[in-house]
């Protein structure tokens, strides 16, 4: 019943945090209510699938997988220059090809042992900055989420603010509940709870009709044989160093909190996450990544355990086969999802502050810090219409302040550290 309860939980989380990303796109794209219906099915697949594999054979941890933001970005900027049902295929079958692509470079990078390497670069200075980077980050799109903006109108409204309020205040409540029961299945009961609120409140979605078979096996290169186009090729290069960034930061946070660190997992997680997006390009879907709010669930819930956490990856792998069960799980209000991880997401700054005082805050690292936070959250500020004249990788890296502010760190703290190297070498002679 324990670990019954527990994969539910999971796997109200896993399907929270994953059906946005394709509903969006398909929007975007202008895909009818049965295609996206179908882009949500694949979705779920692979991501049953991947984090069956990572848990397994990969990292060995329980990290939730959830559609790549750099990827869901890159999604919706290219949207934009979609004009004709065939333009929109090209584009399709050109990215499902660059997202493969970026698949066959983390098998490389993971067979060739570099990833171990970039791993290093993962100070504790570094490993705080994304954190509190990501809080920073997600700060916003969270408050927007909660009150409703978005979600039924473009605009604040009272009935459904007020509901996401009162859930996001239960979800707290509830995890610091004395009573262990209650703090442990905090999550699965705030998205109950907070969904049954929006029913009664007459706020929920409407179901759509749909597919009409209740039983469909995934379909591969659902959008076309993928073709090679040329102008990916730089796009997939960033992506790929982006998403090894947000790998490396995603495994280190959740083995601080389950605290059971392993050696050599960086190659083998590298490698599960290269077949991730080889399995993403063949069926047609978003990238994936191990996201590190899993820590932040996991410190709110204290459920480490991997069993309940293949449970739920496997039960998302079972509905999405069937259309009608995953369009229901789509219609859980995002407000009610954006409440029920509210305090796991809070929880990751006191993880990143955590990072600050490993060692004293001397002069240099306080200065490192400064100026990483500084371009980092400048980057968050950059208004995207600034950046239209420039092409759409760059300002994909350039808008994405979480990854500039954690490069930014990795170069200060290594130039500096090569600087006293050199110094001191100076000095010996």
């Amino acid at each position: 019943m324990k670990n019954a309860l527990a994969a539910i939980q999971w796997s109200l989380i896993m399907l929270a945090g994953c059906v946005v990303a394709p509903i969006t796109i398909g929007e975007a794209f202008g895909f009818s209510q049965e295609e996206i219906i179908q882009f949500v099915q694949q979705t779920l697949l692979v991501m049953g699938v991947v984090a069956i594999l990572q848990s397994l054979f990969g990292h060995k941890l329980p990290v939730i997988e959830a559609p790549a933001a750099v990827w869901w970005g890159i999604f919706l900027a290219l949207a934009v220059s979609v004009s004709s049902p065939g333009e929109r295929g090209a584009l399709l079958v050109s990215l499902q090809m660059g997202i493969m692509m970026s698949g066959v470079l983390f098998l490389l990078l993971s067979v060739t042992g570099m990833i171990r390497y970039i791993r290093r670069l993962f100070t504790p200075l570094v490993t705080g900055t994304y954190f509190v980077l990501l809080v920073a980050q997600m700060s916003g799109p969270f408050i927007k989420g909660i009150l409703g903006i978005g979600y039924l109108t473009s605009t604040l409204q009272g009935k459904t603010a007020l509901a996401g309020v009162l859930t996001t205040i239960c979800a707290v409540m509830m995890a610091r509940s004395p009573i262990r029961w209650v703090r442990i299945y905090s999550v699965l009961w705030a998205i109950c709870g907070g969904w049954a609120l929006f029913v009664l409140l007459d706020l929920n979605q409407p179901m759509t009709d749909g597919h009409s078979e209740w039983f469909v096996f995934p379909q591969v290169f659902p959008w076309g044989i993928p073709q090679f186009n040329t102008s990916v090729l730089f796009i997939v290069a960033i992506t790929t160093l982006l998403l090894l960034t947000n790998l490396v930061a995603s495994i280190e946070a959740v083995e601080k909190v389950v605290k059971s660190p392993r050696k050599t997992v960086e190659w083998r997680s590298g490698f599960v996450l290269g077949i991730s997006q080889l399995l993403s390009g063949v069926f047609g879907t978003i990238s994936f990544i191990p996201v590190s709010y899993t820590a932040g669930f996991i410190l709110t819930t204290k459920t480490k355990e991997r069993l309940p956490f293949i449970m739920g990856s496997a039960l998302i792998l079972g509905i999405s086969f069937f259309p009608a069960i995953s369009m229901f799980f789509a219609m859980i209000p995002s407000p009610v999802g954006y409440a029920a991880v509210f305090i796991s997401f809070a929880q990751m700054l006191g993880l990143g502050l955590k990072e600050y005082t490993v060692s004293p805050l001397d002069e240099e690292r306080i200065l490192i810090i400064g100026i990483s936070l500084m371009v980092g959250l400048g980057c968050m500020a950059l208004p995207l219409t600034s950046l239209t004249g420039i092409a759409p990788i760059f300002t994909t890296f350039l808008s994405n302040g979480l990854a500039m502010g954690v490069v930014t760190c990795m170069l200060l703290e290594q130039g500096m550290r090569l600087n006293k190297v050199g110094r001191h070498r100076k000095g010996a002679l």
